[in-house]
């Protein structure tokens, strides 16, 4: 007995049923009566906030109705997604910044990215209110709280910024702002839907100076998989993607609804509602851009994949040039939204 049919519905399938039509449209070869394909996705963080166009969509049904089951591994500290993928593990994963891709591609691992969830990170140097570090030329004289995976990042800003390291001081911190906090650090690596608003929380205004405040083309959240993976499966790659577009769409506009979702659907996370509430709205705002309101959401420039790869080679965080052809596809965004901007 398939999921469409019998006296029991689960809520899951009652919603893939009722968008099924729509998607099978969109979806060539696919029919309401096959079985959801189990398909993985390889987090590079538990799962909360950070990926809420895909639990929008689990929240809905869209990946039923597009004939995928998602199922969803969490990332961490430990976990590298992109050896995860690389090593056949899951067929997608996601990562936090274009220039993971470009090392990757540089040390010889053929991933590639075809969407990005958002447009810009959230990603900066924060800093309190009383003493705010607004632009570039602020961190002159600084001291700045750097965690030891972020400072390929930040060495990036600097450079975009044409900043050197040396007119400032770094100063070894985890993911506990508190170094911040005690006034052991002008500013701290952190992220505006983290560490930002849990400053808030504690009462303590503050401010922060994103990747692209500084100059650098910065997107967040990027789908990728290896080179034989899209070669093979992009049928199946489409179907997420559309899956993907509608759960941003429905992200967009309905951010607390998919912050209750995410904190119900992770008990054992024990996430703060508030929290992931107020993370929700101000992800929801990064959904979009000039360039997705011409071409529609997890669009992204390839033009931005060349502004990378050189600003790490002139770096020495690559030894040779990567040719950016080499690091991003979208020929599965043409096909997921096959001539429209939405879906």
């Amino acid at each position: 007995m398939n999921g469409t049919s019998g006296s029991h519905l689960s809520r899951r399938n009652l919603m893939a049923a009722a968008t099924g039509t729509a998607l099978s449209a969109l979806v060539p070869g696919f029919a309401l009566a096959q079985e959801p394909r189990r398909f993985q996705l390889q987090l590079n963080w538990i799962e909360t906030g950070d990926f809420s166009p895909l639990f929008a969509a689990e929240l809905k049904g869209y990946d039923r109705a597009a004939g995928l089951n998602l199922a969803f591994a969490p990332g961490g500290p430990q976990v590298d997604a992109i050896q995860v993928v690389a090593g056949g593990a899951a067929p997608v994963g996601l990562i936090a910044n274009t220039h993971q891709i470009v090392g990757a591609r540089a040390n010889g691992i053929p991933v590639r990215m075809f969407a990005t969830s958002y447009q810009g990170t959230p990603t900066g140097v924060i800093s309190k209110a009383t003493k705010p570090i607004r632009t570039p030329q602020d961190l002159i004289g600084k001291k700045i709280g750097v965690q030891a995976g972020a400072r390929a990042a930040f060495a990036l800003m600097l450079a975009a910024a044409n900043i050197a390291p040396e007119r400032l001081t770094i100063i070894p911190v985890g993911i506990d702002p508190t170094p911040l906090i005690s006034d052991q650090v002008d500013g701290y690596w952190g992220t505006a839907v983290n560490q930002a608003i849990t400053l808030r929380m504690q009462g303590i205004p503050n401010e922060i100076l994103t990747s692209q405040t500084a100059g650098l083309p910065s997107y967040w959240q990027l789908y990728f998989a290896t080179d034989k993976v899209i070669a093979e499966q992009g049928d199946a790659l489409v179907r997420l993607l559309q899956t993907v577009i509608r759960g941003g769409q429905y992200f967009r506009d309905n951010p607390d609804e998919v912050a209750a979702h995410i904190v119900k659907r992770s008990p054992q996370l024990n996430l703060n509602p508030e929290q992931v509430r107020e993370q929700c709205r101000g992800i929801a705002q990064m959904m979009e851009s000039p360039l997705t309101k011409q071409k529609g959401l997890g669009w992204f420039n390839p033009a931005d994949m060349a502004v990378t790869a050189d600003l790490m080679l002139k770096l020495g965080q690559i030894d040779a040039r990567v040719n950016p052809a080499d690091t991003y596809t979208t020929a599965l965004l043409e096909r997921a939204y096959g001539g429209k901007t939405t879906l």
